[in-house]
């Protein structure tokens, strides 16, 4: 979802929504089961540092040279199933202890979950194009290309230089374009001229290849793209395996590489 240059990954607020309906049904039993906002924080706030923690973990080479982004959560990076998991025990703990709050518990957080799977639901029912569409491209060089699959893995990147996300996260995929050697990437700009993009680039110091220009943006009318940055994840053969919306960190980009295509950086 994108409001103005901000944009809000599709994930986040499914979860936010959630947690909202949580709250919101924890609130309307108070009178009937009694104050379970903060057990319910207690359960919210165990399942996220978990999360966290797992990631951090798993990717701890990607915040060595600095450990301050341990704690800076705007990279969405977490381990959900870990997370899910220790909300669980901590919610188990609460009903075992307090037994009067248990219905009221179940409720509040089943209904979390119902809508966070409803929500989940209608998002996936977006008519994403599931293989690589067909058409041609104006690379920044001017020469034209056709997109297609090439029996490489392939991410596509939509992006624009005034776009905030993207302005972070390009760096991040100019040294995973570096070192991920069987992953071909390629980034599409959307709706700008080639001059502006070039001296974007050329200003920042970033080096990328295969990158290309789509002044229509055709593109992400293609792949009905919510907002900017977009990323795309493909197989050789061109098949949509994953899409994304909102910026990648180093850590949370090798995780989804990782994840879809089973490389490790």
């Amino acid at each position: 979802m994108q409001l103005g240059p901000f944009v809000i990954p599709m994930s986040l607020l499914m979860f936010v929504v959630s947690v909202a309906v949580m709250f919101l049904v924890g609130k309307l039993l108070e009178k009937q089961c009694g104050f379970i906002q903060t057990d319910l924080f207690l359960i919210l706030l165990t399942g996220v540092i978990a999360a966290r923690l797992a990631f951090v973990i798993l990717f701890f080479s990607q915040f060595e040279q600095a450990m301050w982004k341990i704690l800076d959560i705007r990279d969405l990076g977490f381990e959900s199933l870990v997370g899910v998991a220790a909300a669980v025990a901590a919610a188990a703990w609460l009903m075992f202890h307090e037994q009067r709050k248990r219905v009221a518990l179940t409720l509040a957080l089943v209904s979390g979950i119902v809508a966070f799977t409803t929500a989940r639901a209608f998002t996936d029912d977006r008519q994403t194009p599931q293989s690589l569409p067909v058409t041609d491209l104006a690379s920044i060089d001017g020469a034209s290309s056709p997109l297609s699959p090439n029996g490489q893995p392939t991410v596509i990147n939509l992006w624009a230089t005034w776009c905030r996300p993207c302005q972070a996260e390009l760096p991040v995929f100019a040294r995973a374009q570096a070192e991920m050697h069987d992953v071909r990437f390629i980034f599409v700009n959307q709706g700008e001229q080639r001059a502006a993009v070039k001296e974007y680039l050329t200003s920042r110091s970033i080096e990328l290849k295969n990158v290309f220009l789509d002044p229509q943006i055709t593109l992400a009318k293609q792949v009905h793209a919510l907002g900017f940055p977009t990323t795309l994840f493909y197989d050789g053969r061109g098949n949509l395996l994953s899409v994304s919306l909102g910026p990648f960190s180093g850590a949370n980009l090798n995780m989804e590489v990782e994840r879809i295509y089973g490389i490790k950086r």
